[in-house]
């Protein structure tokens, strides 16, 4: 008999195995969405450009002119607003400058000396560098060095260095040292150098002790955190006299420097007020142009039309349903598990899942489609339904007294998958020699295998195992008088 024509298809388990492909469905929908969707837009686009060019007359020049002057005006405005913008960080920026350098200046001790020989204190630490081998290159020597001395000079020359330097030291009046005190990095590169000056020694020596303390708490700090790995040892302070700037320098340097910084001041305070009287007659000229004019005034725009895109996406979706309906009518293989348990009067063992549930995308989808076809009841794990074909297949053989079975099919793909193998090695562990073996048709040792058995169980894959193979699989192994005792189904 003719299998694909006397089979009935099942609708439900049609309408099923479409709702499976809910991923495919929506694909489909989004594409030819898109494709309606972009279709009407181009024609309408095509339609709206033809009408722009016929209204492109002197009036419509006229407006296109007052438009770009509008667009001109409103990009003037915006650049100056920017601007202003800009210029006002600048400003704040400055004005905290100006703040800082006049405090400086009212906390300095007026001293009328032009030159002075004062007393300082020389401060020498030295960094525990690598040496030069253990790091790739010079060059990366020379940079870890720089950057470790960086650490320190800078800090010290910081105002959180120097607050440091003025609590240890005891000194209320610490303006004078900010400019007094430097750290300078030499050209060699594991050496720093900290020079202290003041006209009294006693403070000079204070803060010299307490730099020290400062830069060895630095190091510990730096090394706690995982900053800098690099010891600073220190070696020795020398003290001396040397020649610095007076105090009056420093102010009348100081006071320059604010002087340039008021005019910078009031030159982007002049700009910004500049810039403001612009935008208000740029504001005037705007409201003289008035509103852009819109050249295609009257002539529908191109949009996306609704109406298409709902017609795309009904027709993806009877696309993919139309697809899957021809396959399920035309293929020539097993559709679904009922065929095998209805079309070849076998004693049917049951169905196996390859996979527990679904393992794909959004895979709970499928699991609720493939509950609602068993009538809301959840599919067996894998593991059971191996069990329960394996348990019966061995009360066929206790029926039967068997001790040996065959175990084969139309799909290699199958027999060769794990669900074979496991149900072999459940059929072994209770005593029961088993044999698998290919498709008995197209091979003789499987043919001699089967014969010499007696008896076989046929395992089929839905969607692998053609009906016509199985048909004369089955009609084969009754004409050698071989013993069918059921059939079971993989998906």
């Amino acid at each position: 008999m003719d299998n694909n024509q006397e089979r009935e298809i099942n609708l439900i388990s049609l309408c099923f195995r479409i709702l499976l492909k809910w991923r495919w469905i929506i694909l489909s929908a989004i594409i030819c969405a898109v494709l309606a969707g972009g279709y009407k837009y181009y024609k309408d686009y095509m339609t709206y450009t033809n009408m722009t060019e016929e209204a492109a007359s002197f009036e419509t020049t006229k407006v296109e002119a007052t438009n770009s002057q509008i667009q001109y005006v409103q990009d003037a405005i915006e650049y100056r607003l920017n601007r202003i913008e800009i210029l006002q960080k600048d400003l704040d920026k400055l004005q905290k400058y100006l703040d800082e350098r006049h405090a400086v200046i009212d906390n300095m001790p007026l001293m009328d000396v032009e030159y002075m020989d004062v007393p300082y204190y020389y401060i020498t630490f030295k960094l525990d560098m690598p040496v030069e081998e253990t790091v790739s290159d010079y060059d990366e020597y020379v940079y870890l060095s720089a950057n470790t001395r960086a650490l320190y000079t800078n800090y010290i020359m910081s105002q959180d260095g120097w607050d440091a330097i003025a609590k240890k030291s005891g000194i209320e009046d610490t303006s004078y040292f900010r400019y007094m005190i430097n750290a300078a990095a030499p050209t060699n590169n594991d050496i720093i150098y900290i020079y202290v000056y003041d006209l009294n020694q006693a403070d000079a020596a204070k803060v010299a002790e307490a730099t020290v303390e400062v830069i060895n708490d630095r190091a510990k700090d730096l090394k706690s955190k995982g900053s800098s790995d690099i010891d600073v040892t220190y070696v020795d302070t020398i003290t001396g006299v040397g020649r610095c700037d007076s105090v009056k320098d420093v102010q009348d340097r100081l006071k320059r420097e604010l002087t340039d910084a008021h005019n910078q001041a009031d030159g982007i305070v002049n700009t910004i007020n500049t810039f403001y009287t612009n935008i208000a007659d740029l504001n005037k000229q705007l409201d003289t142009l008035g509103d852009p004019v819109e050249i295609t005034e009257g002539v529908q725009k191109p949009s996306v039309s609704k109406k298409y895109v709902a017609i795309g996406l009904i027709l993806g979706i009877f696309l993919v349903a139309g697809i899957e309906a021809l396959k399920v009518v035309l293929s020539n293989r097993i559709q679904e598990k009922e065929d095998v348990e209805t079309l070849y009067n076998q004693y049917y063992y049951g169905n196996i899942c390859s996979a527990e549930g679904s393992k794909k995308f959004l895979g709970f989808v499928d699991n609720a489609i493939l509950k609602l076809k068993n009538g809301g009841k959840n599919m067996s794990s894998y593991p059971v339904q191996i069990s329960v074909v394996a348990n019966g297949i061995k009360l066929s053989c206790k029926k039967n007294e068997l001790k040996n079975l065959v175990i084969t099919g139309t799909s290699d793909a199958v027999l060769d998958g794990d669900s074979v193998k496991t149900i072999k090695e459940q059929l072994e562990a209770d005593g029961i020699s088993v044999n698998v073996v290919k498709n008995i048709c197209i091979n003789t040792d499987a043919m001699n295998a089967c014969e010499e058995a007696g008896n076989v169980v046929l395992i089929e894959g839905v969607g692998k195992s053609y009906y016509k193979d199985v048909e004369e699989e089955i009609s084969k192994a009754q004409a050698y008088n071989i013993k069918i005792l059921g059939i079971v189904s993989v998906e």
